[in-house]
């Protein structure tokens, strides 16, 4: 995972449980800063409607320490795409929303029962938006969830930046 231009440049591990994540690194090492990893509930291939994205956030801006940044349209206009490497393929998704959410909210639904409830998650994201950036996705896009605590103790919200995939490349 890379958003260029921040330090968010980390290999994303696709783990068999989210605990492994918070306290392993890449390489399996133990350590506070943990690990930016996938939702083990997504799919690995990023074909789910909403896939989640885990990292700590660190106070000197490591890990998902940045994406507090988006908060602020300077910010989010000189950082607007997010990228994933898999062994198949480059994706690029470009930044729509960033907000605080609630860990119970639609911001972390990873099931849908039909369009209707995948545009109610829509305009969720988007009204929650601290940043207008005049994207809004449609139901049949993907979308990226960054999700990251908030640094302040609290442990039912989180800071979230939302992605929706704008063109997948062959990787070559």
């Amino acid at each position: 995972i890379s958003i260029p231009g921040t330090e968010v440049d980390y290999p994303l591990l696709a783990l068999n449980n989210n605990r492994d994540g918070l306290t392993r690194t890449w390489d399996g090492k133990k350590s506070s800063a943990g690990s930016i990893f996938l939702e083990c509930k997504n799919q690995r291939d990023f074909s789910d409607f909403n896939t989640l994205i885990y990292g700590h956030y660190m106070k000197n801006g490591t890990m998902f320490g940045s994406l507090k940044h988006y908060a602020q349209p300077d910010y989010l206009a000189e950082h607007p795409f997010v990228y994933i490497v898999t062994e198949d393929s480059v994706r690029r998704y470009e930044v729509f929303s960033a907000y605080e959410a609630s860990v119970v909210s639609d911001t972390y639904r990873l099931y849908f029962e039909d369009d209707a409830r995948r545009q109610s998650s829509l305009d969720h994201y988007v009204n929650s938006a601290a940043v207008d950036t005049g994207i809004i996705p449609e139901v049949d896009d993907n979308i990226l969830t960054l999700s990251t605590c908030m640094g302040n103790g609290t442990y039912d919200t989180r800071w979230v930046v939302q992605a929706v995939l704008e063109v997948q490349f062959p990787r070559t």
